[in-house]
């Protein structure tokens, strides 16, 4: 494989840890502030059962709509609809910024995960940019895992940290949230530019290619 080729590949595979470290942040940041969150929102006060509603809003949505992305990462490519996941995972984000209702709280994030397809989305087209080549992916996913790990060190350490740190905002939250929003929405512009388009990939074609070497 050419020099010019590993070295594209390797900014792929940054280019999507980004995306699953963004990702992994904007979930974790609210658990270190959460228990907090519940007690000064206008909605209701049982504090264990509202903060695991809260928690669980987000993985419900991915339920309901991760094959949905993956049969859209077909259909019109992985980069297209991954940097259309980040920017409207990133506008959810930033909207749950603006609430102080509980319920609204909930509900956003639940259509955070509706709108969430970046792991899988991510996975699969650096796994076709290294199939493209016949390139093996194996270290590459590890990096992957690398910044799933290291996302959930820096989400709760960052929105820690940023809870009420500027007091004079609308919400103690207000700044964690944002600060996630502006993650997700790097990792959206570094997929717009950076990104492979792997539309054009007929995988079964590849594969055969593949195993006749």
């Amino acid at each position: 494989m050419l020099a010019e080729d590993v070295t594209f590949l390797r900014l792929q595979t940054v280019v999507v840890a980004l995306t699953g470290f963004a990702e992994g942040v904007a979930t974790t940041q609210i658990f270190s502030y959460c228990p907090r969150l519940v007690t000064v929102t206008d909605g209701p006060h049982s504090v264990a059962f509202h903060a695991g509603v809260l928690y669980c809003g987000n993985g419900l949505g991915l339920i309901c709509a991760t094959q949905l992305w993956a049969n859209a990462g077909n259909r019109w490519g992985c980069h297209r609809c991954l940097y259309v996941s980040l920017f409207l995972t990133a506008i959810c984000v930033g909207c749950c910024s603006r609430t102080g209702s509980l319920p609204m709280l909930v509900v956003l994030h639940c259509m955070r995960g509706l709108c969430n397809g970046i792991l899988i989305l991510g996975r699969v087209g650096l796994h076709r940019t290294h199939l493209k080549r016949g390139a093996d992916d194996t270290g590459a996913f590890g990096w992957l895992g690398a910044a799933g790990a290291a996302s959930s060190m820096a989400g709760p350490a960052m929105g820690g940290i940023t809870y009420d740190a500027i007091p004079t905002l609308q919400y103690p939250w207000t700044l964690p949230y944002l600060c996630a929003a502006a993650l997700l929405a790097v990792a959206g512009a570094a997929v717009f530019f950076f990104m492979e388009d792997t539309t054009d990939l007929h995988v079964a074609d590849r594969v055969v290619a593949i195993q006749k070497r």
